[in-house]
This record gives C-alpha cells, sequence and structure tokens, in this order.
C-alpha cells in the first residue's frame, strides 16, 4: 500500500443562506492516503443543536460526504467546520451558515389607524388574523 500523506480538500464546503425550516447542505471532499476521518463541528464545537435534535445527517457519497442540517432553526447559524484526519495530520475548512429566520410584520388594514409592528411569534400574527390585521412574512432580515 503506497501513503500520500497529509489530507488535502478537493471539495470543500461554501456558505449558504436558507430560510428557517429549509435544509442546508455542506459539501466535504478529501483526497490523501490513508483515508480520512471527517468530522463537523459548529464554532469550533462538536456539541451543537442541530446534533442534538438529531436534525444533522451526514452521507457517504462517492465524491465524499455530504452534511445536512434539515429543518434548519435560527440557532443552527454559525460557522461550519470540516475536518480531515489521518495518520499524517490534520487539515480544516470551513464555511458559514445563514439563517433567515420568520420575521412577521403585520399592519392594521384601515390606514387610518397608522399602526405597523414586527411579530417574531406565528401563534400571535395568526391570533392577530382574527382581528382584521394582515401578516406575512418578510423577504429579507429584520432591519
Amino acid at each position: 500500500m503506497i501513503f500520500t500523506g497529509f489530507p488535502t480538500f478537493e471539495k470543500t464546503p461554501t456558505d449558504v443562506t436558507v430560510r428557517a425550516g429549509q435544509t442546508a447542505r455542506f459539501d466535504c471532499t478529501t483526497t490523501g492516503s490513508p483515508p480520512s476521518l471527517i468530522t463537523w463541528q459548529k464554532d469550533g464545537k462538536s456539541d451543537f443543536p442541530a446534533a442534538h435534535e438529531r436534525r444533522m445527517h451526514v452521507l457517504k457519497e462517492d465524491d465524499g460526504d455530504v452534511f445536512f442540517i434539515v429543518n434548519v432553526k435560527p440557532a443552527d447559524e454559525g460557522l461550519y467546520s470540516c475536518t480531515a484526519t489521518n495518520g499524517f495530520g490534520t487539515a480544516v475548512t470551513s464555511a458559514y451558515l445563514k439563517v433567515i429566520g420568520n420575521t412577521f410584520e403585520t399592519t392594521r388594514k384601515a390606514a387610518s389607524f397608522g399602526i405597523k409592528a414586527l411579530i417574531q411569534n406565528t401563534d400571535y400574527c395568526r391570533s392577530i388574523l382574527l382581528n382584521s390585521f394582515q401578516c406575512w412574512i418578510k423577504e429579507s432580515v429584520k432591519h
């Protein structure tokens, strides 16, 4: 068997922006012999919400590892690192996950009231609908 050495990345994760509730995907592919053990961390820690809640999945594909977080939550936002380790050493590459949360803006139907409010609680937004308010998902990050 011929060993080629230190792990190197063929495919690195890229920064991702997703809405809360969607799926985030990071790719990480290495070369080197012996083969690398791939581990994932968030903000330098192996213990993070998606792992606890079993929303994190790693799939082995022919061209490398794919790291998924399903049903992304605002708490998942952060720097994710792919660490490749073999007998020759360790290599690390990282990418940032930006989560656009569910921000609701409400306005009174009658313009004469002149009321605008930012609401973060979807149940509260639904209850306002019953009182002739309109709710919609804001397309960008809260300002």
